[in-house]
């Protein structure tokens, strides 16, 4: 540790500049430990990241063919259920 100022000023100096050390480490634990708004935040940022690819004309090509193979599949697995209810 520093050796103590002997001038009154600079010692409320040193003690004004601890509390807000103080302060600043406190508000920022009391951040981490709020774990409902860092989710919510999160959520907010991939939110708009899915957002902000779904606008890329790559990204909403390639999501057609993935979109058309799903469909396809559930309609084949629709298929298959009613042919095997019918006998």
């Amino acid at each position: 540790m520093s050796e103590s100022p002997s001038d009154p000023r600079q010692l409320r100096d040193e003690i004004e500049q601890t509390r807000a050390d103080l302060g600043t480490t406190v508000e920022a634990l009391a951040a981490k430990t709020d774990v409902k708004t860092r989710a919510k935040r999160r959520v907010a940022t991939v939110k708009q990241q899915v957002a902000d690819a779904g606008q890329r004309p790559e990204v909403r090509q390639a999501a057609q063919p993935a979109v058309i193979a799903v469909a396809a599949l559930v309609l084949i697995g629709v298929v298959i259920l009613v042919v095997r209810r019918r006998r």
